[in-house]
Parts: structure tokens; C-alpha cells; sequence
């Protein structure tokens, strides 16, 4: 029998958030350097994107982390593991035994 394995409390917002906050960092720095700007005004901008990027991703991420909790405790509910609501498991075969 498969058993989901559930993700740990508050790394999905810490995930999404690392993540927005590097990508707006990497384009704010990349458009910069396009532009030919100076490289200190460049990495100051870069700085205050990537705080704006972390703050974005972190709502993002509590946003999906609800709703993936949701989704499961639903799923839970309508799907119940039988050994939890008092019927036996199958064995490999699909038999069920007899108690």
C-alpha cells in the first residue's frame, strides 16, 4: 500500500518565497547590466527587489499551502484508508481475510 508523504509544515511558503525572491533579484540584475547602469545602483535596486520578492512569495505560498491542505483533508475524508474505518486491508493479491 502507497502512503503519501505530506510536506512539512511551512516550507512550501519558505520555498515559493526563496524562489521569488532570487528570481526578481536575477531580473532586476540582469535588465540593469542590459542597461548599462551602475553597478552599485544596479545591486541596490536588485537588493530591494529581492525583499519585495521574498514578502511576495511568502503570501504566495501561505495562499498555496491552504489550499493544498484543503485539497488533501478533502481527499482524506472522502477517500478513507479502510484499516482506519475498521475493514481489513487486501494482502498483495486484492484477497481480504477473514478475522
Amino acid at each position: 500500500m502507497q502512503q503519501v508523504e505530506s510536506v512539512s509544515t511551512g516550507s512550501i511558503p519558505r520555498i515559493s518565497a526563496g524562489v521569488c525572491a532570487l528570481a526578481s533579484f536575477a531580473v532586476v540584475v540582469l535588465t540593469g547590466l542590459a542597461a548599462q547602469n551602475a553597478a552599485g545602483h544596479v545591486l541596490g535596486k536588485a537588493l530591494v527587489a529581492m525583499l519585495l520578492g521574498y514578502v511576495i512569495g511568502s503570501v504566495i505560498g501561505m495562499v498555496l499551502e491552504s489550499v493544498v491542505r484543503g485539497h488533501l483533508a478533502g481527499y482524506a475524508e472522502r477517500h478513507p484508508v479502510r484499516e482506519a474505518a475498521g475493514v481489513p486491508a487486501p494482502d498483495a493479491e486484492g484477497a481480504i481475510e477473514s478475522v
